[in-house]
């Protein structure tokens, strides 16, 4: 079994409305169909925080 860790350094993860290539290629890296995965944003997005 393969194991990636896939850093995202700016912007954000599934930010828009459609998937970045980005977000797509970390999605096609698990060899799922349904994949879970794990973000943990920094302190400095708003779109994650509570005010």
């Amino acid at each position: 079994m393969d194991k990636h860790i896939v850093a995202l350094g700016g912007g954000g993860w599934m930010m828009g409305e459609q998937q970045s290539e980005l977000d797509q290629y970390a999605l096609r890296l698990t060899g799922k169909s349904d994949p879970k995965v794990c973000y943990i944003p920094t302190g400095d997005c708003s779109i994650y925080r509570e005010n």
